[in-house]
């Protein structure tokens, strides 16, 4: 599904990912760890088009989408969310869902004076969708509220949902459950565990070790821009130096 080729990055001389390479399976779940400033979101923002790498190569299905622009990317079948969410706080739950989905007529300015209407097949099938979205992070109930009048748990699902309204074929969280509360951490759990079920790839970077450990088919371990570890949860169980040195 991805294939990361020996990718450096370096911001002022300082190198923040170092010859990283990485295979990601389609249909499982690859979970990026590491401390803070171990070059986890830097490896995330060059897949996905918001940083250039110094070097390297990125191929999504076999084909390198390094240098290509995070809109292309995304239209190409990859979807993320990032630490600080992006949503659009004035508008529903359902209107940010609407908002990611790819290809409306409404992108086409002329073609939107034209055709665009409420009552439009397109739209009503938009609608539609956004729901099935929201049913699946079971925020159903909320589609109406403002983003801004959620809970912090909430808004990650929406987030989410938001990125699986693109309909891509690989979903990239970055730290999905940090910050909330445990029975959101079950409901995170049970919605990637969902997407797995549906053939989703997901790339993942989080620090809740013990929920890494829960979803994770692979596990690549970062320090200091470089890979250090990689292989499955039992790798990081069975390492007491991988959990002391870069997960406390």
């Amino acid at each position: 599904m991805l294939e990361v080729r020996n990718l450096c990055k370096s911001f002022d001389g300082v190198k923040a990912v170092q010859d990283f390479s990485l295979k990601l399976e389609a249909g499982r779940v690859t979970s990026l760890i590491g401390p803070n400033g171990a070059g986890k979101t830097t490896v995330f923002n060059i897949v996905t088009g918001f940083l250039q790498a110094s070097k390297g190569d990125v191929l999504f299905q076999r084909e390198s989408i390094i240098g290509i622009a995070p809109w292309k990317i995304a239209r190409k079948g990859i979807s993320r969310t990032f630490q600080n969410l992006r949503l659009f706080r004035k508008l529903t739950a359902v209107e940010n869902v609407l908002l990611g989905r790819q290809k409306q007529s409404g992108e086409q300015l002329l073609r939107a004076l034209l055709t665009f209407s409420e009552n439009s097949p397109e739209h009503r099938q938009n609608i539609e969708k956004a729901k099935e979205y929201l049913a699946l992070l079971g925020l159903e109930d909320k589609k109406n509220d403002l983003a801004e009048n959620l809970s912090y748990g909430q808004q990650k699902l929406l987030s989410i949902a938001c990125c699986l309204a693109a309909e891509p074929e690989l979903l990239m969280l970055d730290e999905p459950v940090s910050g909330v509360q445990p029975e959101m951490v079950e409901k995170i759990e049970t919605v990637i565990q969902e997407l797995i079920r549906q053939k989703k790839t997901i790339f993942l970077i989080e620090h809740d070790i013990d929920f890494v450990l829960r979803v994770s088919d692979t596990v690549v371990v970062m320090d200091d821009g470089n890979k250090i570890a990689e292989g499955g949860p039992s790798l990081i169980k069975g390492s007491p130096e991988i959990l002391e040195a870069y997960l406390s």
